[in-house]
């Protein structure tokens, strides 16, 4: 009896040290302190006479032409229109709040229910200050124009098309990661990547999310009304959502905020203070079924107690400022429209809320 007694009492300090150790170790000022990220790209300089290849188009095929604007409208080389809404003034040039521990991640949301021949519908780099529990948002247009190595200038949703075409999913998603980073000329260190069954499963999971609408919201082709007020989004409502653009005022760029909203009632849903004790079990599900992602177990543990009871109204988002233009698509091989980035304003969003 004494026997059995002692060894409870031995197994109830093993686990009081244990579960010490894991508050401890997963604690966001030791775990990001002294954590020395991966580093997924590191920015590159433009190839800028290369050479298409023929045998890339024929395999990127698929990834057809997905024009912002109707094909039929007048083909113009620089047809300048309103600049976006993430445009900077010429005195906005200083840096904001630096944090020395900062990292930058890539969300990608894929445009098909599998893998194959997918490309990036969703684009948006996250820059996290774990320091000053701080977070800055920079949506990539899908239709952006970029140089791809190898390709000449095309769509940046296209890399990841080209890549999973070469490589499979994982060529798929480097190649996406490397196209931002030399766009952006940052290093990228994390990736979390969804299509559009795991967004669907994902939102599912958490039990859906709150989201309030200002007025009444049609969704285009669809009997879907987004009633004025708050509204509970199940899985497949909110893919409606984060994918229509037609019934909104700055069409792309209004798809992208909404984007935005929808990423940051996810964020508040889950760093509840009562959902922590549910993460372990809910990340490993989501990384076995629905997620593609580098991040650790005990970094996401520790990035949501970093975040918890965190209001995300003040997240500073921006949107690439430039203009749409119909040009020549190598790849293609046909006049596609594209979102030209201004790569002065481009520079300042980068040096204003990327930079550590």
């Amino acid at each position: 009896m004494r026997y059995w007694k002692k060894m409870l009492q031995i197994g109830a300090i093993v686990s009081i040290v244990a579960a010490t150790w894991g508050v401890w170790e997963l604690h966001p000022s030791r775990h990001f302190g002294y954590k020395t990220y991966p580093v997924l790209a590191m920015p590159n300089e433009a190839d800028e006479h290369s050479p298409t290849s023929g045998k890339l188009a024929d395999a990127s095929a698929s990834a057809s032409a997905s024009p912002q604007q109707n094909a039929a409208e007048p083909s113009l080389a620089n047809t300048a229109s309103n600049e976006s809404p993430g445009a900077l003034s010429e005195e906005i040039v200083s840096p904001a709040e630096k944090d020395e521990k900062a990292f930058n991640v890539l969300l990608l949301g894929v445009d098909t229910d599998s893998e194959e021949a997918a490309r990036t519908d969703v684009i948006v780099l996250v820059h996290v200050m774990p320091t000053l529990k701080k977070l800055s948002a920079v949506s990539v247009p899908r239709d952006t124009r970029v140089n791809l190595k190898g390709i000449g200038e095309t769509k940046i949703n296209h890399a990841h098309a080209l890549g999973h075409a070469k490589g499979g999913s994982q060529g798929g998603t480097d190649a996406a990661i490397q196209a931002v980073s030399d766009m952006l000329g940052v290093p990228i260190h994390y990736y979390a990547k969804m299509n559009f069954k795991g967004f669907t499963e994902f939102i599912d999971m958490i039990g859906g999310v709150d989201l309030y609408f200002e007025k009444d919201m049609h969704i285009t082709g669809t009997d879907i009304t987004m009633k004025a007020g708050e509204q509970h989004l199940n899985g497949s409502t909110a893919l409606t959502l984060v994918r229509e653009r037609y019934s909104l005022a700055n069409g792309d760029f209004g798809r992208q905020a909404e984007q935005l909203r929808l990423m940051k009632a996810v964020l508040h849903e889950l760093v509840q203070p009562e959902r922590l004790v549910e993460l372990p079990g809910l990340i490993g599900k989501v990384k076995k079924d629905v997620v593609d992602t580098n991040f650790s177990d005990a970094d996401l543990i520790s990035l949501a107690w970093l975040f918890k009871g965190v209001s995300f109204d003040d997240v500073n988002y921006m949107q690439i400022p430039g203009k749409s233009a119909m040009m020549e698509d190598p790849l293609m091989r046909m006049q596609l429209w594209y979102w030209i980035p201004d790569k002065e304003q481009v520079k300042k969003i980068v040096k204003q809320y990327l930079s550590s």
